[in-house]
């Protein structure tokens, strides 16, 4: 008997400690996890602030699976979108329809993803190229044939909506 009295003590100790974490109750816990603090934006708010762009035909949301198991990645996803850009035709969801959203758990997650794509990017032509366009947690990777005028009607959707974006340094 003893021992079923620890164990309730043991998980009541744990669901106290857990509702604790959770904070004080104002955030709407169906929604998707914040993209940072000051000027970052959501995931949410990301995906919103692109679906007013006039050649965003529509969002496919990822799969957790298709991310997080590519190796190396940070372990930490929380929420994409494929965007669907009018100008690439595409049959598949995926960077080649014109973009991709990925959320992920910190600016630092978000960050060595892009560094790692870039650098597998480096020694192989077969991946293409892409432009990356960082706010906070997260990273908007753009398909390489976008012009630099298209880019920055990506970056000017997210920054009008009030996200800092940055955009990582050239690898050598």
């Amino acid at each position: 008997m003893p021992s079923r009295i620890a164990a309730a003590v043991v998980l009541t100790a744990g669901l106290l400690l857990g509702l604790g974490a959770c904070g004080s109750g104002s955030e709407d816990p169906s929604g998707p996890a914040p993209a940072g603090a000051g000027g970052d934006l959501s995931g949410a708010d990301v995906a919103a602030a692109l679906e007013q762009l006039p050649t965003v035909t529509g969002l496919v949301p990822l799969r957790r699976g298709d991310l997080a198991s590519l190796p190396g990645a940070p372990t930490d996803f929380v929420e994409g979108w494929t965007v669907r850009d009018r100008r690439f035709p595409c049959e598949q969801p995926g960077i080649e329809c014109g973009a991709e959203v990925e959320v992920w758990g910190s600016p630092d997650s978000a960050a060595r993803r892009s560094e790692e794509i870039r650098t597998l990017q480096l020694g192989t032509v077969d991946l293409g190229t892409e432009t990356h366009l960082l706010a906070g947690p997260v990273l908007l990777r753009l398909d390489g044939a976008l012009t630099r005028a298209q880019v920055a009607a990506y970056r000017a959707a997210l920054e009008d909506a009030g996200a800092t974006v940055s955009t990582p340094e050239p690898l050598f």
